[in-house]
């Protein structure tokens, strides 16, 4: 199983942090809404589908983790909800209407 952990910036300047288990780098990105940009185009140019769960570290050591799932819509909308407050409304209204639909 695979796991896509997202590191939420604890300090000012640093940078949110996505990895994915089986990759060692962590790609860094601004802000939020860029970060869930490239998860969705990772997401949608993988072609092998593995179990693969959505884990958010927050900061003083909080975590939010999602059940694994095949579907990639399912974990793309499962990273939305938990970062909701950080990204913009729209961004989070496009996910919302991509996940809707396959369901």
């Amino acid at each position: 199983m695979k796991r896509i952990t997202i590191v939420v910036p604890t300090k000012k300047g640093e940078r949110w942090k996505l990895s994915v288990s089986g990759k060692h780098r962590a790609k860094g990105r601004a802000t939020a809404t860029t970060l869930l940009t490239l998860l969705q185009r990772s997401l949608s140019a993988s072609t092998k589908r593995e179990k693969t769960s959505v884990k958010v570290k927050y900061d003083k050591g909080h975590i939010n983790e999602s059940l694994a799932s095949y579907n990639p819509k399912e974990q793309l909308w499962a990273a939305a909800c938990f970062l909701e407050d950080y990204i913009y409304k729209a961004t989070f209204n496009k996910i919302e209407r991509e996940y809707l639909k396959g369901v």
